[in-house]
């Protein structure tokens, strides 16, 4: 019997894409790190709220969640409790989608790292990917998304 959400996107041959959950309530910056993640071969979706956060959570397995730390409708720290406290998966990696400067207060010591809405932002997600699942530079040039940094203001 197979897990919930366990089939996942085959692209080229075996590969297996990675799947990403990623939460903004602004879809401007949410598209923006869905671009980022999808054109480094993974398969992404993305939520507005925490409510439909914890849906898709408790519906499919994810490899990484990158949130805002405090997506409407549930509070982040109660979200990242959830998520990491092994209630839907454990072995997801949580990164925080932070403002420059932003005060995050208890949720930032559960997640696992903090990517900051900057002109950076492609070389930040670069840095994570490769620590987080060994993944090498992509064959693009970070910074070579001018939509993504037009999203955030750069």
């Amino acid at each position: 019997m197979e897990s919930r959400g366990s089939k996942r996107l085959a692209l080229k041959g075996d590969f297996v894409a990675k799947r990403a959950l990623v939460v903004d309530s602004n879809p401007v910056a949410r598209s923006a790190i869905e671009i980022l993640l999808q054109r480094r071969g993974w398969e992404v979706i993305g939520a507005v709220d925490g409510v439909e956060t914890l849906r898709l959570a408790s519906a499919w397995h994810f490899d990484l969640l990158i949130t805002d730390p405090d997506p409407s409708k549930v509070p982040g720290l109660q979200l990242v409790r959830i998520v990491k406290g092994g209630m839907l998966t454990s072995d997801v990696r949580v990164i925080l989608l932070l403002e420059e400067g932003q005060w995050v207060g208890e949720v930032a010591k559960l997640a696992d790292d903090v990517l900051f809405k900057n002109g950076q932002i492609d070389k930040q997600l670069q840095r994570h990917l490769t620590h987080f699942f060994g993944e090498e530079q992509p064959e693009w040039t970070p910074g070579s998304f001018p939509h993504v940094n037009a999203a955030w203001g750069y």
